[in-house]
């Protein structure tokens, strides 16, 4: 990027930063509603002697366990007469796939950061034999190799144009993620400049949503 597309990039990241802040102090209060931290007392009875009872709780429990139980699922259509059964192979493949990738787990927690954040996002990644990874992304065991694998991305570190269209992707002139990286990484990337000033911070900071 040249001078001018790193300086507006820079302006857009603060903006965003701002907007997203405020977003993701409001989806705490839902969370913190959901695990029963209340902040309102009651007169004359202590903490303890009030008995809270959530009312989004079992409804969060119904959605999750009736319309997300049995999803994700994908369907093919296949047009050639002849070819009627390769619908029901791809299927199968795809299932294998999804098992593999653990790709209902994900789903079903991007289903749960929906109910609270608007939104649940789902990135795809390639996860390549061995130790064989592009910084600053790291291997996990928890992905099968050489494989096309899914992950859950938490709701506030990911910030959209807020300019274009709220119900289509593709009118968004760009979409950005934060996530943590180790150290070692931003050291030995030769495009970063000013090192001496990148100081190390842990991912359980107070301005990140705990839930997320």
């Amino acid at each position: 990027m040249n001078k001018y597309e790193t300086k507006w990039y820079k302006t857009e990241g603060e903006m965003l930063d701002r907007l997203y802040k405020d977003r993701a102090d409001g989806w705490q209060k839902l969370y913190d509603a959901y695990d029963l931290k209340f902040d309102k007392r009651i007169r004359d009875l202590r903490s303890e002697d009030v008995v809270k009872v959530s009312r989004f709780y079992p409804i969060v429990r119904q959605i999750l366990g009736s319309i997300a139980h049995n999803y994700p699922v994908q369907s093919f259509a296949v047009e050639d007469e002849v070819n009627q059964g390769v619908a029901e192979i791809l299927e199968r493949a795809s299932a294998s796939w999804m098992n593999l990738c653990n790709l209902k787990s994900h789903v079903h927690q991007a289903i749960f950061d929906a109910l609270f954040t608007g939104t649940g996002w789902v990135r795809l990644d390639y996860n390549p034999v061995g130790d064989d990874i592009i910084a600053p992304y790291v291997t996990n065991d928890d992905m099968a190799e050489d494989i096309v694998v899914a992950s859950r991305v938490a709701p506030h570190c990911v910030h959209v144009d807020p300019t274009g269209s709220p119900h289509r992707l593709g009118d968004k002139r760009y979409i950005r993620e934060k996530f943590w990286v180790p150290l070692k990484f931003l050291l030995d990337d030769p495009t970063i400049q000013n090192k001496k000033s990148i100081k190390p911070c842990g991912s359980g900071r107070d301005d990140i949503p705990c839930r997320c």
